[in-house]
């Protein structure tokens, strides 16, 4: 037998041409290709064994650090019982109730694809989670986090028993309960405490210490105080094996109940302010109202309600998806707060602060008077009055909401020769205008003082005498909140200081009822205006009370001494008004300020004024829960 080397370069054996010859040079030529042959598979099995590494710590990494960490303590947050929020006198306005919720815990799920899909289809039998979970579910339970995941909210009271019987050898698995929020749904309490609510994503990102499946106040003192109220977080070590079995529990500190929210409110005003606000909306045939009481002494915030309001326990727990949409689409916008997120015009409650700068700027004094006619005729502009006052001066044009004199103090008139656009603007805002008021919960508006700039800006026409008129009783651009109305005539009562309003009083241990710390208004600004000025302006609220246009709500006889302006302001194109009254009392030693607005409720003095003095009836016989 022999190789015979073919013209293809290739070699055939032939048996019976072999010999000793040729088998050496086969020999040699097969020796040359055992290194390539060698090479090549050394090749392939270090490819092979360099990609499963690359499996193993980058695709599967995360999976084999679980893993480890299955061979250690587990630790995780307990979310604490929320704090209460009471009102200035202890009485809880809102309390937490048990709510039984499912939770998984990613540690405990099974490993195996089988066991993990039986657990899948007995959770979503038995249980009927919000979402149905699936395996790509619990997969992804398991690589982001060791926090039990909660898979259903609101598990119904009569299924707990049977739902942990059925789970009871499912350590991934537990029925449980957790505090939920039920709020007080009387008197307009939501707009003041507002709820809370899963975090969010952009939650989790502002608060990185918080647990993912917790809550967070939303609106409300629920939000702007949520630091106190959510109070410390228990911490749970436990020891699993490498098969994520629970083996013994290391550590279990309880959480410590979050502190108790006291507030200025008082419940027992609310209420009577509330059910007088409503009655106003429905005798004058108004859509909506606000009402707002402070200490001038403080900027303590006594009542604050808007009409009509909404049940802040749609949101506790699982929310009610049907009530919740109903609320988005009502027109009425229940969820706005009419106090300090509605912007209206102002009417005659802006006249005491036009008063308060004129004699200030020295543009008038005391006993400055004027023959006022029904109307002002500029070229073909008219700009009337409600009627014909006849002489007037300061206190008389307050008493009687007399527009021809509050025309010549803004614009000028007769020997009046008026503020100008300018310093007009200047002192409103002097008293607060055109700014947030700067009360501790969110959702707060600022009204609009406009001027030359604002109006060639934004409507693109030159600022005329007119405008000033307008805005020298309240009308035309101008736009405030009822409760940058309140805080203004609060500046009024206390001489000269302007507060920045404050619903909370104090931060009380859940423990201990000790105070753990005590809320100041804070001073926006003292002595802007001169108080003799002032002391004449509270001179002519008074006068409207005792002979002008407040003297039909409260007569000749009150059980306190009430000083206050009505207002009547026109908006649309359709001759609808707005009611108003700003007021304060004791006339002499000012202690509470109520202002009230209704909207499209017509005269002032006819809806917004009887609720006012609902609110000083009730003062009156009550003073001392509020000192």
């Amino acid at each position: 037998m022999q190789y015979v080397e073919r013209k293809d370069r290739t070699l055939e054996w032939h048996p019976q041409e072999y010999d000793i010859e040729d088998r050496g040079t086969a020999v040699a030529r097969s020796a040359k290709l055992y290194p390539m042959v060698l090479y090549l598979l050394m090749l392939t099995v270090g490819i092979v064994f360099s990609a499963k590494l690359v499996r193993l710590q980058v695709v599967m990494g995360k999976e084999h650090e679980l893993l480890a960490r299955d061979n250690s303590i587990r630790s995780y947050l307990v979310e604490a019982p929320r704090g209460q929020i009471t009102d200035r006198t202890g009485v809880s306005l809102v309390e937490n109730s048990a709510e039984y919720i499912a939770q998984l815990y990613p540690y405990n799920l099974p490993k195996d694809e089988v066991s993990r899909q039986l657990l899948i289809d007995k959770i979503n039998t038995e249980i009927k989670p919000d979402k149905a979970v699936t395996q790509d579910d619990l997969r992804q339970m398991r690589l982001k986090s060791f926090d039990p995941v909660v898979i259903k909210q609101g598990v119904d009271r009569n299924l707990v028993a049977h739902l942990r019987s059925v789970f009871s050898g499912d350590s991934a698995v537990n029925i449980s309960a957790i505090a939920k929020r039920k709020y007080l749904t009387d008197a307009s309490l939501s707009h003041i405490i507002g709820y809370v609510g899963k975090l969010s994503e952009t939650d989790i990102d502002q608060y990185p210490t918080y647990q993912t499946n917790g809550t967070i106040g939303k609106l409300g003192i629920e939000a702007s105080y949520d630091s106190y109220l959510r109070g410390a977080p228990g911490n749970k070590q436990i020891e699993i094996d490498s098969a994520g079995r629970l083996q013994r529990t290391v550590e279990d500190s309880p959480a410590t109940v979050g502190s108790t929210v006291k507030l200025n409110v008082s419940y027992d005003l609310q209420k009577v302010l509330y059910e007088a606000l409503g009655k106003a909306i429905s005798d004058s045939k108004g859509k909506s109202g606000a009402v707002v009481a402070l200490d001038p002494r403080s900027g303590a915030v006594l009542s604050l309600i808007s009409i009509p309001s909404y049940d802040a326990n749609i949101f506790s727990g699982k929310i009610d998806a049907k009530a919740y949409e109903k609320l988005l689409k009502d027109e009425n916008k229940p969820m706005l707060s009419r106090v300090f997120g509605g912007l209206y015009p102002p009417g005659s409650t802006i006249k005491p602060f036009i008063a308060s700068s004129a004699l200030d700027a020295g543009i008038i004094d005391e006993n400055t008077s004027i023959v006022t006619p029904p109307e002002i005729k500029i070229g073909e502009w008219i700009f009337p009055d409600w009627k014909a006052h006849g002489s007037a001066d300061v206190k008389k044009a307050i008493a009687e909401s007399n527009n021809i004199f509050f025309y010549a103090l803004g614009g000028g008139y007769d020997k009046i020769q008026g503020l100008g656009s300018d310093l007009l603007k200047k002192y409103l805002l002097r008293f607060g205008f055109d700014e947030p008021t700067g009360i501790d919960i969110p959702g707060e508006q600022s009204g609009l003082v406009p001027d030359r700039a604002w109006r060639k800006k934004v409507k693109n026409e030159n600022w005329y005498i007119g405008d000033t008129y307008h805005m020298s009783i309240g009308q035309g651009d101008m736009l405030v909140t009822p409760l940058e109305i309140a805080t203004a005539t609060a500046s009024i009562a206390s001489g000269g200081t302007l507060y920045e309003p404050r619903l909370v009083k104090e931060i009380d241990s859940a423990e201990t009822g000790d105070v753990v710390k005590k809320v100041q208004s804070k001073i926006k600004r003292k002595d802007f205006i001169n108080s003799e000025a002032l002391r004449i302006v509270r001179d002519g609220m008074r006068l409207t009370i005792t002979s002008g246009s407040g003297h039909s709500t409260f007569g000749d006889v009150f059980p306190i001494e009430i000083a206050g302006k009505t207002g009547t302001s026109q908006f649309g194109t359709e001759s609808k008004t707005h009611a108003w009254f700003t007021s304060f009392a004791p006339y002499e030693d000012p202690k509470i300020v109520i202002s009230v607005f209704v909207e499209a409720g017509g005269e002032g003095y006819q809806f917004a004024a009887p609720v006012a003095k609902a609110g000083y009836e009730w003062y009156a016989q009550n003073a001392d829960k509020l000192n």
